[in-house]
């Protein structure tokens, strides 16, 4: 068995992938071929397509170089080496290309660029790239199996990406800078005959011969020489394309940038959904060796290979995390600045690209774990009606974003004190809701928990939507990888059908089952069962009081008759005397009837958007039913405007509860209402509006990467935080002995000093000096539970995993301002 390590770039191929090739290439090649008579038909010039094209095609290349050079980093492969390099060339020469583009930055681009500067380099590109994949061919058939040292893997590597950084700057000088040297290709917005006799034809043979030499000489034996046939098939479709439409803006010339754009991205793609299969493979490998009992030698290879597979793991988490943070970062931050409507869109493509991408990396690695058998789970003490109250309120605002309800009954024989895995219960509930808030338009989510009546010993969790369903053939694999209820649920709603197959493994591994009942336009109730062991501690947080809401007449208003019915469970057992009304009109009939009769209502729990009469409108016809004494009044609602808090204040509301509603926080609410000593005044100081006001910290942000500076300044520019900059651990440790800081973000991968050493050296100096421990925020892009351990270890107060969402870190950095920091919270929470 060989002992080199195993790559995407020594992966064999399927059949199935074969055939997925065939066909993206043939949809590729029919395409060009409709769009081909209309090549030459001018379509509307949009300004924004080539910024949004050729930004993304930079941002994909880089990425696709990241990921290629850690495999060279592994394999330590010639012909990996001269692929990055190929990826390197396509990115530095996109960037003149877009820099000199005409009448974007200026009337014919920046440095001195002419109207013949962008056609040469776009030409260069063209030609250069091909023709290191031609190279790529050759060092890949003579050094097939070389595998270079350390020493001289480091310097080739930085000899070939020096010779690629200086060609590329070198063609980007002659053509912008001495541009008039150059011969006339581009004239009166068309190509000359130049281009056409001469040049045109040279790019698409070379291109022709890179297709041809990769088809003959590599026949796509491995994953990444076969989705490369693709990338090149792509670029030479572009140049085609490019050819026969002659002038730009024209539909062939759209298609062609498409074009470019796939031979952009295609390998990026095939190299993150391949990884899935290679780990898989590689653990295979290791569990392998074990099973063959060699003798030690034979153990220890295959515990290096474990260790290899782990930190490739890490190191694809971080290569590919850190980039889409600032990625995503300046997409959002792009998309608060003033822009048209059309260029709007195309930013929200890239904020929702960039959020898929990082969800297919993390579903891929969750699968990773529980595929490989190492998701180990814990067994610690929660409260399990909270975990659920909790879980609710994270997604809620994705519900009410929908105006959804979202609802969760937990049955009064369920024990609330739990002792299980908390993190992966949380994970599964995440996955179900936020399916159902996807796939669901109108209505409600209602999350239940009760004994299962035909297994007394466990738990049965269910959640119903009111939203698609599933079609009665798709139920049996709708668990299964990469699955999905059908072809149009993917294209309208998205997702790679991972989700499921995750909860399907993580319940099983509670020695559990899940399952799904459906019907098709009426919605889904996805069922699974786990034993949950009662922990025997006492979770309820609520003093012995209940005695005070004994005989409370309480009146329900709400138009959802399963709100009602969860609001009443909640309450009927401590004694309330509960009444409901399913409008606005039946409540104040209700509310007039009990003051007639010398019993009137103490409390009123009303929902604020009801059909007919809303909250509001019944409450301010309550002036005229209650002339007296009125009901001490709670508005529920899924709506969180500062508009709506105001309109409580003026109407004497006094409590005003964001749903879902937890059961802790209403009861304490009714017991704050029902205490005698407390008055309306104090009530209404309930309303959510009312904060204390955040004090202004002092934080210091420890980053080397300045796109990752200037997003985290950005995020914080319009708040009153003040921020200092240190480029490494060193100089971190420096800063935070000189001054005094109140907020410490610390990124853990670092040149000089890394985050790991620089924390300990500030917590060794806190505790011989008997300082006070600033706290200390870990950044990083590992997302591995031991990882995120590791952070803890070395004296992290809390981390934060990248991409980083401003709303996140704002919120974040408010409970330190607000002092209402209470120790490490899970990321799900945030």
């Amino acid at each position: 068995m060989s002992a080199q390590p195993l790559t995407l770039v020594a992966y064999e191929t399927s059949k199935t992938q074969r055939n997925y090739v065939i066909l993206l290439s043939a949809l590729l090649v029919l395409i060009s071929l409709i769009t081909l008579p209309f090549g030459n038909t001018k379509g509307a010039e949009i300004p924004a397509f080539i910024p949004a094209v050729m930004s993304t095609i930079i941002c994909f290349d880089f990425i696709t170089l990241f990921v290629l050079f850690n495999q060279f980093r592994v394999k330590r492969s010639p012909a990996v080496l001269v692929l990055s390099a190929a990826y390197l060339f396509s990115a530095l020469i996109t960037i003149p290309f877009l820099l000199t583009f005409p009448k974007l930055f200026s009337e014919t681009g920046l440095w001195h660029a002419t109207i013949q500067s962008s056609p040469w380099i776009y030409n260069m590109g063209r030609a250069g790239f091909p023709v290191i994949i031609l190279i790529y061919v050759w060092v890949e058939n003579r050094f097939k199996n070389v595998q270079l040292n350390v020493r001289d893997a480091r310097r080739w590597s930085a000899i070939i990406m020096l010779a690629v950084v200086i060609v590329a700057g070198l063609m980007t000088l002659y053509a912008t800078y001495f541009s008039e040297s150059l011969p006339i290709i581009f004239e009166q917005g068309n190509y000359s005959p130049l281009y056409e006799d001469v040049v045109g034809p040279g790019n698409i043979v070379i291109n022709f011969i890179a297709l041809v030499a990769l088809m003959m000489k590599t026949r796509g034996k491995n994953v990444t020489n076969l989705w490369l046939i693709v990338a090149i098939l792509a670029s030479l479709l572009d140049v085609l394309l490019t050819y026969f439409s002659g002038a730009r803006y024209s539909y062939g010339w759209y298609m062609a940038k498409v074009n470019s754009f796939m031979s952009s991205n295609i390998l990026l793609a095939m190299l993150i959904f391949e990884f899935n299969r290679l780990y898989y493979n590689t653990t295979e490998l290791y569990h392998h060796l074990l099973e063959r009992n060699e003798l030690v030698a034979a153990k220890e290879r295959a515990e290096s290979a474990n260790l290899a597979k782990s930190e490739f793991l890490a190191s694809m988490s971080h290569e590919i995390r850190t980039p889409m943070n600032a990625i995503i970062g300046m997409a959002d931050l792009l998309y608060e600045t003033e822009l048209t409507e059309e260029q709007k869109t195309y930013v929200e493509v890239f904020r929702k690209s960039g959020n898929n991408l990082l969800n297919l990396i993390n579903d891929i690695l969750d699968l990773s774990k529980v595929e490989a058998g190492h998701l180990e789970l814990e067994e610690v003490d929660f409260n399990l009606e909270e975990l659920i109250e909790k879980t609710l309120e994270i997604l809620a605002i994705r519900a009410h974003g929908k105006k959804l309800e979202l609802l969760s009954y937990v049955a009064p024989d369920i024990s609330k004190s739990i002792c299980g895995d908390p993190d992966r219960l949380r994970q599964v509930l995440f996955n179900l809701i936020g399916n159902a808030i996807k796939f669901t338009d109108a209505g409600e989510i209602v999350v239940r928990v009760k004994k299962d009546p035909e297994h007394p010993e466990m738990t049965l969790v269910s959640v119903s939507d009111t939203g698609i369903g599933i079609h009665p053939s798709k139920l049996g694999a709708i668990f299964d990888l990469f699955t999905q209820g059908d072809s149009s649920v993917t294209r309208k709603y998205g997702g790679t059908g991972l989700g499921l197959t995750i909860c399907k493994r993580i319940v099983e591994k509670m020695d559990g089952e899940i399952w799904v009942e459906s019907e098709v336009g009426k919605g889904s109730t996805f069922f699974f069962r786990v034993k949950l062991v009662e922990s025997g501690g006492q979770l309820d947080a609520l003093p012995r009081q209940e005695q005070r809401l004994q005989g409370l007449k309480t009146l329900v208003v709400d138009d959802n008759s399963t709100n009602r019915f969860i609001v009443r469970e909640m309450l009927i057992k401590y004694g309330l005397e509960i009444t409901e009304a399913e409008s606005g009109r039946e409540g104040l009939e209700e509310l007039k009837r009990a003051r007639e009769a010398g019993t009137p209502y103490a409390l009123l729990l009303v929902d604020c958007l009801m059909p007919e009469m809303s909250g509001f409108e019944m409450i301010e016809s309550l002036q005229t039913v209650c002339t007296e004494k009125k009901p001490v009044i709670m508005m529920l609602t899924s709506d969180d405007q500062s508009s709506n808090i105001k309109r409580c204040k003026e109407l004497g509301v006094n409590y005003y509860m964001i749903k879902p509603v937890k059961k802790q926080r209403l009861l304490e609410a009714i017991l704050q209402a029902a205490a005698p000593a407390v008055n309306r005044a104090e009530l209404s100081a309930n309303v959510t509006e009312w904060k204390q006001e955040p004090r202004q910290l002092r934080i210091l942000l420890v980053e080397d990467n300045e796109d990752n500076q200037l997003l985290f300044r950005s995020y914080l520019k319009k708040t009153s935080h003040h921020i200092d900059l240190a480029e490494n651990g060193e100089i971190a440790s420096k800063k935070v002995q000189e001054s005094e800081y109140d907020l410490v973000f610390m990124d853990m991968q670092m040149p000089v000093m890394d985050g790991y050493t620089a924390t300990k050296l500030i917590r060794a100096r806190e505790r011989e000096k008997s300082l006070r421990p600033v706290p200390i925020i870990a950044l990083t892009a590992h997302v591995l539970k031991e990882d995120m351990q590791k952070c803890l270890d070395c004296g992290c107060t809390d981390y934060l995993t990248k991409p980083i969402y401003k709303q996140s870190l704002l919120s974040f950095i408010q409970l330190f301002a607000e002092g209402n920091y209470r120790g490490p919270v899970q990321q799900l929470e945030r």
